[in-house]
């Protein structure tokens, strides 16, 4: 194709690929180091935790090497996508014994940024329902939040208090 007959999307859409090669190789090498550093030793503070981290940095890298491979089809791109999506939350549990895959939920998104995911739209019916849901168990989640702050206040011991009565617990 002559580079002067390129139209604006096409253009895109190789730019688009190019970013989506770079950020996937990017996030592979991230990956495989992350795997060596949260590998477990015989000193290991939660060795079944690192020991799925180091399986899933592994899995992490061969997935994000194989859309930095096929970049150039869409379905590089939202396996890209539906994979950054999922690993997310899941590197939040592999950083219970270290820090660094905090770093990794952050280049996910990022890299999810650079992806510009779009969703479809949803029927007004199941729209209402993700809204109730939503509502539903944040207003749980708050109440059981404020019930353990509750809980906790109570169950602390008083200390003694100056006036010579003696302590409850």
């Amino acid at each position: 194709m002559n580079p002067s007959n390129r139209t604006g999307a096409d253009v895109q859409v190789r730019t688009a690929a190019a970013r989506l090669t770079r950020t996937q190789w990017a996030f592979a090498a991230f990956s495989v180091l992350t795997a060596l550093v949260i590998i477990p030793g015989e000193n290991a503070v939660l060795p079944l935790i690192q020991s799925l981290g180091f399986a899933g940095y592994l899995l992490a890298a061969a997935i994000s090497a194989c859309c930095a491979l096929c970049s150039g089809t869409s379905r590089a791109r939202r396996t890209a996508i539906v994979f950054h999506l999922v690993f997310i939350p899941v590197q939040f549990l592999f950083s219970f014994p270290g820090p660094l895959p905090l770093a990794g939920m952050a280049f996910s998104a990022v890299i999810l940024g650079f992806l510009r995911p779009t969703f479809p739209r949803l029927s007004p019916g199941k729209r209402k329902l993700w809204v109730m849901l939503h509502v539903g168990l944040s207003v749980s989640w708050l109440g059981i939040a404020v019930a353990m702050v509750v809980l906790s206040t109570v169950a602390t011991p008083r200390k003694a208090p100056c006036c010579g009565i003696p302590p409850t617990n």
